[in-house]
């Protein structure tokens, strides 16, 4: 299904067929070892040379007791591996290591970042040329979204505060794998993330102003990095392979205790995600009521709490919550919650800018139950407070700790206080640097008496939220970003032509390789016509 689907797009590609290996190069690394042959085919990411990647490389190498050739391709047009070139950097690569005394069919294709993007689209099109993928700092997007289908095994090496192609979007990724504990799928659908290790260590030199702007410091040194690397990429071929016979068992068991390490470390990233919206309701938002509303534990009256989340802006904006006495044992208050999207330019973040939601005060909900020991009614502010709490519950150990000792710190501001619902939908939350170091968080909220002269209004408390998601992505990445934490740069450091070829090729491995194949044609197009 995932070929057929993509079959139709190889026309388009032949109309750039000619000449496309013009500017195409390769570099062989000859073997170390003589045991079992394998060859290895490595493609760049965005504005990174090809050489770039020898040394890991050669790391690869040392880890490994194949008789193992490594190409690394390089000089794709605008520095970008692309959909029209990728076959032919491939079929480069495998010529030039025969040339230079390869006798093995059995290929293994490595990408970084967009080169692992590319891969994935050509290896779609292509199951027959490679006997396995390897992801490097990347989650690109599958055909159809189906990691289950794909044609060949796959390994993620990723770094534990990569802040480009980040933990919580391996760990999203990772949810639409099904039978995910069977050791068998574990093995050909394989996720690591090694601690210490950010985006661009897997190359060496100068990182391109995306990565420069947006990743963070490496914990570990560039060869203690493609060590690790390499004896992950080691395991992965030998499982893959069946090669040699003599270290299959031992390289299983190694590896699924990795994968097993990695996927438990993604269970607090999955909370916080579902916590923020799952399905079409925000179980925040509905925790959210709950502090607000007080409900005494000795009530005879259960409150029960709705929410259901508005995806559309107009809808959203008309709604408003309600609380309604069902019978003599139950009252529901009705929530509705927006995600406002992250608006950083790489898409990297995954969880909502704010989540807006709108509910009713305390006094609203008395009416309805009826008096009694009521709690604190929560603020905003309040609420936000438990976000970080219960992320800083979950997070892992070396997330905390990190957080906690070199991390900027997240206070809250007091809620800014609006008197009218445009102002409130049309208002964003508050990110800001304090002039004290710390990064602060304010709510906007809208807060009305139950004596208000518009019934539909009246008793309301609308919030918007930082989600336990955002709180979460701040621990494990945010704060620990040299550049403003927040802001998520484009590049500005190249001329406006080729910054805008350059954001398209940064975003491009979170979409559909059918949208990588037009978005990358039309930017090599653009940037052409403009040369």
């Amino acid at each position: 299904m995932v070929v057929n689907r993509l079959r139709s797009f190889q026309l388009l590609l032949c109309f750039g067929a000619l000449s496309v290996c013009a500017g195409l190069r390769v570099t062989v690394l000859a073997p170390i070892n003589d045991g079992e042959e394998i060859g290895v085919i490595t493609v760049p990411g965005a504005y990174i040379a090809g050489d770039a990647y020898e040394s890991l490389g050669r790391a690869m190498q040392e880890s490994s007791s194949h008789k193992m050739w490594v190409a690394l391709t390089g000089g794709f047009d605008n520095e970008l591996a692309n959909p029209r070139q990728i076959g032919q950097a491939i079929e480069l690569a495998v010529g030039e290591m025969k040339n230079a005394g390869m006798t093995t069919d059995t290929i293994v294709l490595a990408g970084h970042s967009l080169g692992a993007a590319m891969l994935t689209f050509h290896v779609a099109l292509n199951p027959d040329s490679c006997v396995g993928l390897i992801f490097f700092g990347a989650v690109p997007t599958f055909p159809d979204d189906d990691l289950n289908s794909f044609p060949v095994p796959f390994i993620h090496v990723s770094g534990d505060i990569d802040a480009v192609s980040r933990i919580t979007s391996l760990a999203n990724h990772y949810t639409k794998l099904q039978n995910s504990s069977v050791d068998a799928v574990k093995l050909t659908h394989a996720f690591t993330v090694l601690q210490g290790i950010n985006h661009g260590i897997f190359a060496t030199g100068p990182m391109p102003p995306n990565v420069v702007n947006n990743d963070v410091d490496a914990e570990v040194s560039e060869s203690e990095a493609h060590g690790m690397i390499g004896d992950v990429v080691n395991l992965f071929i030998v499982v893959t392979t069946k090669t040699p016979s003599s270290e299959v068992a031992a390289a299983e068991m190694n590896l699924i205790e990795l994968i097993d390490n990695t996927t438990d470390g993604f269970i607090p990233l999955i909370e916080a995600r579902d916590l923020e919206s799952f399905s079409n309701y925000s179980t925040w938002s509905i925790y959210a009521q709950e502090w607000i509303a007080g409900t005494p534990r000795e009530t005879e009256i259960l409150l029960e709490i709705v929410n259901f989340i508005e995806t559309n802006d107009t809808s959203f904006g008309a709604s408003k919550p309600s609380v309604v006495r069902i019978n003599n044992d139950t009252t529901l208050a009705y929530t509705t919650a927006r995600l406002v999207p992250p608006d950083d330019s790489l898409q990297a973040r995954q969880s909502c800018k704010s989540l807006d939601t709108k509910m009713k005060g305390q006094e609203a909900i008395r009416r309805v139950l009826g008096d009694g020991n009521y709690g604190e009614e929560y603020t905003c502010k309040q609420i936000n407070e438990e976000a970080l709490q219960w992320a800083l519950s979950k997070a892992s150990s070396v997330a905390r700790h990190r957080y906690e000792s070199r991390g900027q710190k997240m206070v809250f501001g007091d809620d800014v206080v609006l008197v009218t619902g445009a102002g409130w939908l049309n208002t964003d939350i508050i990110y800001e640097n304090t002039t004290t170091g710390e990064f602060q968080v304010t709510s906007i909220a809208l807060v009305t008496p139950v004596n208000f002269p518009t019934e539909s209004l009246a008793g309301v408390i609308y919030c918007k939220l930082m989600s336990p998601y955002r709180a979460i992505e701040w621990i494990y990445t945010d704060c620990l970003r040299a550049a403003d934490p927040y802001i998520i740069d484009e590049p500005t450091t190249k001329s406006p032509a080729t910054t805008e070829k350059y954001v398209g090729a940064a975003t491009i491995a979170s979409f559909h390789p059918l949208l990588v194949v037009c978005a990358l044609l039309s930017t090599l197009l653009v940037g052409k016509s403009r040369e």
